[in-house]
């Protein structure tokens, strides 16, 4: 199995002789024989072990286990005690959830700390099986059929290709004690009755089921593989800025699919992205799908996305010179005697004896009217924002600055045409608008 082991690393990449590794080990078998390999292999690592103080006497035996296990390798040790019980209700997940946000989170603080290459852990065969069919049994795609990936980032499983029963007859040949952990038999657990119930269930159809099963899966991941590379060319290709044409998914087999694979970063699930497929198909314009944290419109055969889904807002502005700062987007004001016209849409300059303090700037609304710039008559905001073509995913940010009920400037867009300075004003109101 050594030998294997060696050469598992080797062509898989995993890792190198000079790298600094952090183990993880509980005590059980899987990671206490992953110590033994790496040690027997000259791999410099240092151990971290967690105490989830959920077992009482046995989690403090199994921490001293790791300590005789560390001292034994001359390896330096770490030690974490997490209120797991507190963890978990505190953010009302279960038990397990939580030890695992509290292991591999503190792993990571560690990898970061002491300037560890790579986090191991003593993932194998078996432990594979089981999260392919437990993510069957919950309902998952390409990437839940794919399973655990022997290297991931900085996350590496070096004990993947082995069974379990390859692992204890290792550790029987070695004389490698470990501890057992009695929590490992109670089937209540999902990975457990999957383990202890399920997977036997199957041996009894197909003896040979773990060889069968990892032959499948392998092809399944291959092919999850080749298509997630199809949607990753896709969005490099046609997903410009914030912007997809949906054009492009009519020539796929499976056009929803696809976009729920362009669309997941973003916080949208498949429902939404079945109705944004059969609203494109109904040719349907200026319909609003909303995300987690996102927001997409459909306009035209385009979908935009908005990567922040603004609030309405109203604020004063006082008078005399100032600054407001609203969320990503500020103004400022300052009364000037001269001034220079200028073409900057982030700039606005007004006649300031024209204006009835304090302001008012708030986003838009539906229904408000001015006159523009120009215009001899007052207009609807919202026919503006069509005359400048202002794309669907924007007009929803559109604010506007008010003196009394009256619309003084559509900010960045227009200044209203009875609020402009001319040859008989004295003072000017010189505004500038920013927008990260």
């Amino acid at each position: 199995m050594h030998e294997r082991f060696l050469r598992y690393v080797r062509e898989k990449q995993l890792f190198d002789a000079e790298d600094r590794l952090l183990l993880a080990v509980s005590g059980g078998i899987d990671s206490v024989v992953l110590a033994h390999l790496l040690h027997r292999s000259g791999f410099q690592c240092e151990l971290a072990h967690v105490n989830f103080q959920l077992r009482g006497e046995d989690s403090e035996q199994d921490m001293q286990f790791v300590q005789s296990l560390a001292d034994q390798f001359g390896w330096k040790l770490h030690v974490h005690r997490a209120d797991t019980k507190d963890y978990a209700q505190s953010r009302q997940i279960s038990t397990q959830m939580a030890a695992r946000e509290i292991r591999y989170g503190w792993f990571e603080e560690l990898s970061q700390k002491f300037g560890l290459k790579y986090i191991l852990t003593a993932h194998h065969a078996g432990d594979q099986l089981e999260t392919i069919m437990g993510n069957l049994i919950r309902g998952t795609g390409v990437e839940g059929l794919s399973g655990i990936l022997e290297k991931r980032a900085n996350l590496v499983r070096p004990l993947l290709s082995f069974s379990r029963e390859e692992i204890e007859a290792y550790a029987a040949e070695q004389g490698i004690a470990w501890r057992e952990d009695k929590s490992n038999q109670e089937v209540k657990y999902k990975r457990n009755y999957i383990r202890h119930e399920l997977l036997p269930a199957i041996e009894k159809l197909n003896p040979n089921y773990e060889t069968t099963l990892a032959q499948t899966f392998a092809r399944i991941a291959a092919s999850g593989a080749y298509f997630l590379a199809h949607v990753e060319r896709l969005r490099q290709n046609y997903f410009l800025t914030s912007t997809f044409d949906l054009k492009i998914l009519e020539s796929e087999l499976h056009p929803v699919l696809v976009l729920h694979y362009l669309l997941k970063p973003f916080g949208f699930n498949e429902s939404i992205c079945e109705d944004i497929w059969m609203s494109y198909l109904a040719e349907t314009s200026g319909k609003q799908f909303k995300g987690e944290s996102q927001i997409a419109w459909l306009d035209r055969g385009l979908l935009q996305l908005n990567d922040s889904i603004s609030d309405e807002f109203e604020c004063t502005l006082l008078e005399g010179d100032g600054r407001i700062e609203i969320s990503n987007q500020s103004i400022e004001w300052q009364i000037v005697n001269t001034w220079k016209l200028t073409t900057d849409r982030f700039s606005a300059i007004l006649d300031a004896d024209k204006l009835v303090w304090p302001l008012v700037w708030r986003t838009w609304r539906h229904g408000d009217r001015f006159q523009p710039l120009g215009m001899r008559q007052a207009k609807k905001i919202s026919d503006l924002l069509i005359d400048l073509k202002i794309p669907l995913v924007d007009k929803k940010a559109v604010t506007v600055l008010l003196s009394g009920e009256e619309i003084v400037w559509v900010v960045g867009l227009r200044i209203s045409e009875r609020f402009k300075v001319s040859e008989s004003t004295t003072r000017a109101i010189n505004f500038k608008w920013r927008k990260d």
